[in-house]
């Protein structure tokens, strides 16, 4: 019960929570067996991602630079988006000889020491188990069929966005904790961090649940392995530095900044209804297109969502 009380708090949602509606169709009784086993694959395949990632990778010293950077030849940084997009110029010399092989691509960005932020590091989570589910055939033909259309559009910057979100929505908090395996969510510091630390890399931290009450993300407190949602507010506690502010009294403070934005009092979950006719079909049900205020979203969350 304590689990369940510390997520109400932390979300500040108990209008939502216990509504069983969904972004999508109401999912048939198959449906809902099949989501269950692949958000236990997805939850498996997000440990696992997230292992890597808090091994190779940290966060850009605010002290130095705010750029960022990695060592993998497959990706490079745009600077003022923070974006890591492909490297066009790596990529066209592999087409030279076949079709380029993201799987590749993303378990080399993976194992490169880089210096990149938690938004960055949920995208490539979020993508490793789309190929985890999908199996690397059909997740290269995903991944490349995605690539050919923002190449076209010359909007490549949004590539891991569109690819990240492909075969994913959004949904309240469950009923039940065991419901909350393989979904990701957002839990925000309170709201006046920012002004405290605006080069700050502790606004927030992207989760994914990977267990009953254990959370995967990036950062040093993952470094060891999950960790419980007590541990996670503690750490944005401990990240705020006001000894004078109680935990309890920062659980409520807390609460209220997370209700400021309505997608982080949702969950992001599968779309198994899209992952089954993909895997069927081989063919994308949905066009890859962008929404219209793509751009003006990512400069506000390349600077907010850390």
């Amino acid at each position: 019960m304590r689990f369940i009380h510390l997520l109400l708090l932390a979300l500040h949602t108990s209008t939502l929570c216990f509504s069983s509606s969904f972004s999508g169709p109401l999912l048939e009784q198959d449906e809902r067996g099949l989501l269950r086993d692949h958000c236990q694959l997805v939850a498996e395949a997000a440990q696992r991602a997230y292992t890597r990632i808090n091994q190779h990778w940290s966060y850009p010293d605010a002290a130095i630079a705010e750029k960022g950077s990695t060592t993998s030849p497959y990706w490079t940084l745009e600077d003022e988006l923070f974006l890591l997009v492909p490297n066009k110029t790596y990529f066209a010399e592999i087409a030279q000889n076949g079709p380029i092989d993201f799987c590749a691509a993303f378990n080399s960005l993976l194992d490169s020491p880089a210096q990149l932020e938690c938004r960055l590091a949920m995208q490539v989570s979020k993508i490793m188990c789309t190929c985890a589910l999908l199996g690397e055939d059909s997740f290269n033909k995903l991944a490349r069929s995605i690539w050919e259309d923002v190449h076209a559009k010359e909007e490549e910057q949004f590539f891991l966005e569109v690819l990240s979100e492909k075969f994913w929505g959004h949904a309240p908090v469950p009923q039940r904790s065991a419901q909350l395996i393989g979904r990701s969510l957002y839990i925000a510091n309170v709201s006046d961090y920012v002004t405290r630390f605006p080069k700050g890399s502790f606004r927030g931290h992207n989760l994914m649940c990977v267990g009953l009450d254990l959370f995967m993300g990036f950062g040093d407190i993952f470094k060891n392995g999950p960790v419980s949602i007590e541990d996670v507010l503690k750490d944005l506690h401990r990240a705020y530095a006001d000894t004078t502010l109680s935990f309890d009294k920062f659980l409520l403070r807390q609460g209220l900044a997370q209700r400021e934005y309505a997608l982080y009092s949702m969950t992001g979950v599968l779309d198994v209804r899209g992952i089954r006719d993909f895997k069927e079909t081989k063919q994308l049900a949905i066009a890859h297109d962008l929404p219209e205020d793509s751009e003006a979203s990512h400069r506000s969350q390349a600077s907010s969502s850390l």
